[in-house]
């Protein structure tokens, strides 16, 4: 674990920099839905479903940023789990346990520029389903990473997934 914390804290671009650009991308749609209609019709609660769902499909689709850093760390794991270092199962756990806190923070930071700006309810459904939405988002990469050998096909299989996913 102390590794792959070294790891985030050196590539930056695996989530402080991905931490900017859904901050920058949930202000902008906070702002865009500030004045929506307070009225409780029809109209009104698919306005607001429809930017609930944009805002957590683009968040998700926005995770293949993180595939070409999986890919890197690919063959330093494949040599370290060949010399037996350490076994794969227990790497995938510790990975994991990295990764949560940094989604936590992207999912709660973009819920509240979503959900708070826009002056709608359920801040804490909104959280819990954009912060498993990028669990799983975050898992495909890496499953991806470890499956394909080049990071364009990986992240054209990852979108795929995701639009694939998104249609049913």
């Amino acid at each position: 674990m102390k590794r792959h914390a070294l790891n985030l804290v050196k590539n930056p671009g695996i989530l402080g920099i991905r931490l900017v650009m859904y901050m920058m991308l949930s202000l902008m749609v906070g702002l865009m839905y500030l004045n929506l209609d307070e009225e409780k019709n029809h109209k009104g609660v698919i306005a607001r479903a429809a930017m609930l769902y944009y805002v957590d499909a683009f968040l998700v689709f926005m995770s293949i940023a993180a595939l070409p850093f999986f890919m890197i760390e690919r063959s330093i794991i494949k040599k370290e789990t060949q010399n037996q270092l350490y076994n794969p199962f227990y790497y995938q756990i510790a990975q994991f346990l990295t990764y949560l806190p940094g989604i936590a923070v992207i999912a709660l930071v973009s819920s509240l520029f979503v959900v708070l700006i826009p002056n709608l309810n359920g801040f804490g459904i909104f959280f819990l389903t954009l912060f498993l939405s990028l669990v799983v988002a975050e898992g495909l990469a890496v499953l991806m990473s470890l499956l394909v050998p080049h990071y364009i096909i990986g992240m054209a299989l990852v979108a795929g997934c995701y639009g694939m996913f998104m249609l049913c």
